[in-house]
């Protein structure tokens, strides 16, 4: 979230001031966050993901912490993304996708 907010805010997409606000948001939202602890097993995954699909780390370890809360739900989970690399991964992988359609 830091890294994509950061990334607006650079870009100029928000402002500085609204980013406050958003961050401010996020953190009273956190409690309702399903937290997932990174294991050895979504390093590892992480590692093929990111081999297999050219992915930056970071977005490698979503991939694959995504996949991992998958298989423990054993039911479909939409991964949410704006970044345009990991959005086909995702989809690449199987995973669904939100939004639908990338950017």
């Amino acid at each position: 979230m830091a890294s994509a907010m950061s990334r607006l805010i650079r870009a100029g997409q928000v402002s500085e001031h609204n980013g406050a606000l958003f961050w401010k948001d996020f953190e009273n939202d956190w409690s309702l966050i399903n937290v997932l602890l990174i294991s050895t097993e979504i390093v590892e995954r992480a590692v093929s993901l990111a081999r297999r699909y050219h992915l930056q780390t970071y977005d490698a370890v979503h991939l694959a912490a995504a996949r991992t809360w998958q298989e423990m739900l054993v039911e479909p989970v939409a991964l949410a993304t704006f970044d345009r690399e990991l959005w086909q991964a995702a989809q690449w992988d199987g995973m669904h996708v939100y939004p639908e359609q990338s950017r």
